[in-house]
């Protein structure tokens, strides 16, 4: 089963549009895809998967290749990985590892790497054909979490269903969490003092979300600004993105 998969479509915007269904979707990896996970993918109709891993994620859970699905990987952490998942990454901030997670969401809207990947990302968005896509990361949750609530207000949600929507993860997660967190505890021999402390690496918070809101007003001055200024996504682009994806 596909861990965190679930479909953006299907919400009301605040102009009273709908967001139409069966064309985006986010998960978590797609590692180790069974056969009936493969045929989930091809009755969804997937057409392209955008990967935003690293190099080193990829090498140890490599997508599984799916024939007729076409495989992107753009790495949101390329130039800056002091905040990419890295065990290593998050023993350094132990029981800091809440401040951990809000430079990485920080990073989402300052870091030009970061920038240039969800524009990169957003232009792929613009040019789809009648199938679909489904983007991920590793957990699906952080830098999934962050295109995801891009995708939504761009197309006019309102922040209660992006929060929502983003939040979702912890639920969707909560089996997967404890196998990996069962096993990183055995792989790096952690206490479970240890591991308790990382804990918030695998959840979502309302409050690291909500940093990337923050860092967005404190740099660009307002939502709109961040999107022109920072993504270069135009007044003609949003009007082009809403004609595919809003009802």
């Amino acid at each position: 089963m596909i861990a965190n998969l679930r479909d953006l479509g299907g919400v009301t915007t605040t102009d009273n549009k709908k967001i139409k269904t069966d064309l985006i979707y986010r998960s978590a990896n797609l590692s180790d895809l069974s056969a009936d996970d493969i045929k989930a993918l091809k009755n969804l109709k997937i057409k392209t998967i955008i990967d935003f891993r690293t190099a080193d994620e990829i090498s140890q859970a490599a997508d599984t290749d799916v024939y007729g699905i076409d495989y992107l990987n753009i790495d949101i952490f390329k130039n800056n990985n002091a905040v990419s998942p890295s065990m290593e990454n998050l023993a350094q901030f132990g029981s800091q590892i809440e401040d951990f997670m809000a430079k990485v969401y920080e990073s989402f809207v300052l870091d030009e790497g970061a920038l240039a990947g969800y524009r990169e990302y957003l232009n792929l968005l613009l040019n789809k054909d009648d199938a679909a896509f489904i983007f991920h990361c590793t957990f699906g949750k952080d830098r999934t979490g962050w295109a995801a609530a891009l995708f939504l207000k761009l197309l006019g949600a309102s922040d209660e269903v992006i929060f929502r929507d983003y939040l979702t993860s912890n639920t969707a997660l909560r089996d997967f969490n404890e196998k990996l967190i069962e096993g990183i505890q055995k792989q790096y021999q952690m206490s479970d003092a240890d591991i308790n402390k990382l804990k918030p690496a695998f959840e979502v918070n309302e409050a690291f979300l909500q940093s990337s809101f923050d860092q967005i007003d404190q740099h660009y001055g307002s939502f709109d600004s961040f999107v022109s200024d920072a993504l270069h996504f135009t007044a003609d682009d949003i009007a082009q993105l809403k004609a595919i994806y809003v009802e």
